[in-house]
């Protein structure tokens, strides 16, 4: 009976215990909770068109792959394709940001985020910002970036290589930006860390320098890495009162399996028939050629039949054999 009596005394000290703990200690692990920070405006490279997947969904807290930051619009290697500037509203001691991609390593890793850069301000969208981190060769569907508290209120994320290489050069490969979710936290107990001084550092975000030539629709071929059969070069080539103001853009990359097996097609007298009648001009998709983007290209091989105008008259990505490609030039 004694025992059982001091059993029950025991158990009954312990739950004291742990709510005297829980009393002292509760508050300060509420108030040390982090606290997600949400962006209240934005700038991004997205062209107007990209309403699906805006760099906004990079805070919607939503991770399912069709509410994404899915930006094609830049081609394969322009310098700082793909970036985005956040206004957090005020000055925050940033602790953690993570990044959520939507491929990974074992499956549709040509999703994942290779190459990006986070840069941070507190002056101004417009800079100077520092370099808070540099992220190179990801594997990780999630990157967790751990902080001290840096003081900031705008952050940049610049997308140097959104994808995991499969070009010649394991470089050639700049398809689209695909991110899922960032999430920046803050930690209300936390005096924000002074901001690096790193005025050597130029705002990766001033892209008004870079300007998109108006390509002209009828314009000879100018790839030099354009690869195709001389007979073929030569007939498509040749002018001829019998052509149409009609021009076929073919889009492709030389490494890709379907686009090699295009050009055979392409060679062949049924096709070769049919393409009398259009000017023809294949675009390599690992050069910055500025159609790329006109025509929001982001799979290969793509077919584009445009007017003398550059109008849109018939496209399709889905060519897989020579009957396909004969009715599409129909």
């Amino acid at each position: 009976m004694i025992e059982c009596i001091m059993k029950v005394l025991f158990i009954i000290r312990r739950i004291f215990v742990l709510l005297f703990l829980l009393l002292i200690l509760g508050p300060l692990s509420i108030s040390g909770q982090e606290k997600r920070v949400f962006p209240i405006s934005f700038k991004s490279c997205d062209p107007k068109e990209n309403k699906d997947y805006s760099a906004k969904n990079l805070w919607d807290n939503n991770t399912d792959s069709k509410h994404k930051w899915y930006c094609f619009h830049a081609g394969y290697t322009t310098p700082q394709s793909h970036w985005v500037i956040m206004d957090l509203g005020e000055v925050y001691p940033i602790v953690r940001i993570v990044v959520q991609h939507e491929g990974d390593v074992t499956t549709q890793f040509y999703m994942l985020t290779e190459n990006y850069k986070v840069f941070g301000s507190d002056i101004s969208m417009n800079g100077p910002w520092f370099l808070i981190r540099e992220v190179k060769a990801n594997r990780q569907k999630i990157n967790d970036i751990e902080l001290p508290g840096i003081k900031i209120r705008y952050l940049g994320l610049e997308v140097t290589d959104p994808q995991v290489g499969s070009g010649p050069d394991r470089k050639h490969d700049d398809w689209a930006v695909r991110i899922l979710e960032l999430y920046i936290y803050t930690d209300p107990r936390l005096n924000p860390t002074p901001t690096p001084v790193s005025s050597s550092v130029p705002s990766p975000f001033e892209l008004s320098s870079i300007t998109t030539p108006t390509p002209n629709p009828l314009q000879p071929a100018q790839d030099p890495a354009v690869s195709f059969p001389d007979n073929v070069i030569a007939l498509l080539n040749k002018q001829s009162s019998a052509k149409s103001g009609k021009k076929l853009l073919y889009f492709y990359n030389s490494n890709v399996v379907k686009c090699k097996n295009l050009e055979t097609y392409l060679s062949s007298p049924k096709v070769m028939d049919e393409l009398k009648t259009y000017y023809f001009e294949p675009v390599s998709a690992i050069t910055n050629d500025p159609r790329l983007t006109q025509y929001s290209i982001y799979i290969v091989p793509s077919l584009i039949i445009i007017d003398s105008q550059g109008i849109i008259l018939k496209r399709t990505s889905a060519v897989t054999t020579e009957e396909e490609l004969i009715k599409f030039l129909e």
